[in-house]
């Protein structure tokens, strides 16, 4: 994750100089100024595009990085609880809870954040 980060901040610079230097060279009478206008207007998508990724990245990385938290028992308890009073029978709220808590798990594992001794429960 942290690496997508990095790569879309830099195409985000990247396209802010681009844009700067085009708009300081809309000043000088080389170039026909449609044509400048028209290149500011590409980039000026472009550069919002990876904005708006990079804005998604980094919701993503925020909800994804928080502590490891074992919850296995907790989600186990629940699950048994809920069983018992229906027999066969999980709610829709434990369900979710239990998709999300995979969900941060699973992101932490692709960047990183959680050790090899964590993954697999020795001490």
């Amino acid at each position: 994750m942290k690496e997508l980060l990095d790569e879309a901040a830099k195409a985000v610079r990247s396209l802010e100089d681009a844009l700067e230097r085009e708009r300081l060279a809309c000043g000088f009478a080389v170039s026909d100024k449609a044509d400048r206008f028209y290149t500011m207007l590409l980039l000026q998508v472009r550069l919002d595009c990876w904005r708006g990724w990079l804005r998604k990245l980094e919701s993503y990385s925020r909800r994804r990085s928080v502590p490891v938290e074992r919850r296995s028992a907790e989600l186990a308890k629940r699950i048994e609880s809920e069983k018992r009073t229906v027999p066969g029978f999980v709610t829709e709220e434990t369900l979710q809870q239990l998709l999300e808590h995979i969900r941060r798990l699973e992101g932490q594992l692709e960047s990183g954040q959680i050790g090899l001794q964590e993954r697999h429960g020795a001490g």
